[in-house]
């Protein structure tokens, strides 16, 4: 499978898989019917695969072409979800320009690259360079699209930047390029070979353990299959998974979730404990008292975090300023560090620090944190129909989690392993 699929041409096999017949799609889409021919020859050289039964009676979807197919109707539904967007924008503020078309018909393939590019690098230059054409090409692409949607899409500065009309139609264009990604991976399934590139937001806790051995397990059954792993914040890769960047995040679900369309999936509940350096000083105490974590100094993640806002409610709900000494940072090697080296105290999830805790690097406090636990699972777009490879993804999660939750004790907040021996840190 080879090279960029054309807008117009899957416009043209839509229609003729819509109405059975090249010439009846030729009079819809007002062309000869040579080139909506060639629209399908075209496409299928591009994929390596035959979509149509060419019969007597006109044209019939072959299964493989009935995936193409189903995949073509959800990009149209893409941009026509942008038309709407787009209409509800305007009535909300009358007495702007009329559009000149519709974004179904009009919206060509170096059009939507374009906006894509340009929203991604901020820079018509290296949007150019990223699309392999000149900067000439990019500007017409956007000031032909602005025509047609009477809107300007993008703020000129320093920096292009989208406007409101802009996010709109970038983040549904973004969706088009993941529906035809996912299209090229289903059609490589049907054809005997599980393979394509999975692209996971990962949040803290799933990055150690959880997320890894998901891969690893599927890396040994389907080798063909790639995985990318995002380390961003929550926020970033919602947004991102919203526009098609990424696939699934996998981490603490925000149930409900802040936005309706996205469906959460929560595989278990997920605990935390106090953890400190092998040997601290606590260790050695058998009754630890709020005041004695009060005097040592503490690290912590940044606001809005819900073990900082733990953390802080920890002191508050028993009249105890919270430590003034901490250092703030959302990194696991950061942390480490600073635990390592000195005597201060977090309140993290065992299951982050895993190999911390298994090599007795660090210690699980016995001080009762077992109140704070997350629902811990994923995230995907709802009403997605994600290629097979992300269905044994998730199905992977799934087992991985399973596997995972027995050799934890929940209600005490720490592995089995460290209920049953003297050192939390062993575990095995």
């Amino acid at each position: 499978m080879s090279g960029l699929l054309k807008l117009r041409n899957l416009r043209a096999l839509w229609t003729v898989a819509e109405t059975g017949s090249v010439s009846q799609a030729a009079r819809q889409l007002n062309l000869s019917q040579p080139a909506v021919t060639h629209a399908v020859k075209r496409v299928e050289a591009q994929l390596g695969i035959r979509i149509f039964e060419r019969r007597h009676n006109g044209m019939a979807l072959t299964p493989v072409g009935e995936i193409v197919n189903r995949r073509i109707g959800q990009v149209f539904d893409q941009l026509d979800a942008a038309e709407r967007e787009l209409s509800h924008l305007r009535r909300a503020r009358p007495g702007g320009r009329k559009p000149a078309g519709s974004i179904l018909r009009s919206i060509n393939h170096t059009q939507l690259l374009a906006l894509v590019e340009v929203a991604n690098c901020k820079s018509v230059p290296y949007a150019a360079e990223r699309i392999g054409v000149t900067e000439p090409v990019v500007y017409r692409a956007l000031r032909e699209l602005e025509d047609v949607l009477a809107e300007n899409l993008f703020h000129r500065g320093t920096n292009f930047t989208p406007t409101a009309p802009g996010e709109f139609l970038v983040r549904r264009a973004k969706l088009v390029f993941a529906e035809l990604r996912h299209m090229r991976d289903e059609i490589v399934t049907y054809q005997g070979r599980m393979a394509g590139r999975i692209i996971i937001g990962t949040l803290p806790s799933s990055r150690t353990t959880l997320v890894p051995r998901a891969i690893a397990q599927l890396s040994l059954k389907y080798p063909e299959l790639r995985f990318s792993m995002i380390d961003e914040p929550y926020d970033e890769m919602l947004a991102g998974l919203r526009c098609g960047d990424i696939d699934v995040i996998v981490g603490s679900v925000r149930h409900p979730p802040s936005v309706k369309d996205v469906y959460e999936e929560i595989l278990y509940l997920e605990p935390v404990s106090l953890l400190a350096r092998a040997g601290h000083p606590l260790m050695k105490k058998s009754d630890i008292s709020i005041s004695d974590l009060a005097s040592f100094g503490w690290v912590v993640p940044r606001k809005g975090v819900p073990t900082r806002d733990y953390f802080e409610s920890l002191f508050h709900k028993r009249d105890i300023s919270p430590p003034a000494d901490f250092v703030e940072t959302d990194s696991l090697i950061a942390t480490r560090a600073l635990l390592v080296e000195n005597d201060r105290l977090t309140i993290i999830s065992p299951n982050r620090a895993y190999f911390e805790l298994r090599i007795g690097l660090l210690d699980i406090v016995p001080f009762d944190v077992s109140e704070l636990s997350f629902q811990f699972g994923y995230t995907v777009r709802a009403q997605d129909s994600p290629p097979p490879g992300i269905s044994e993804f998730l199905a992977a999660l799934k087992k991985v989690g399973s596997d995972q939750c027995a050799d934890w004790d929940i209600a005490a907040g720490m592995p089995v392993a460290a209920t049953n021996h003297p050192r939390p840190g062993r575990l095995g």
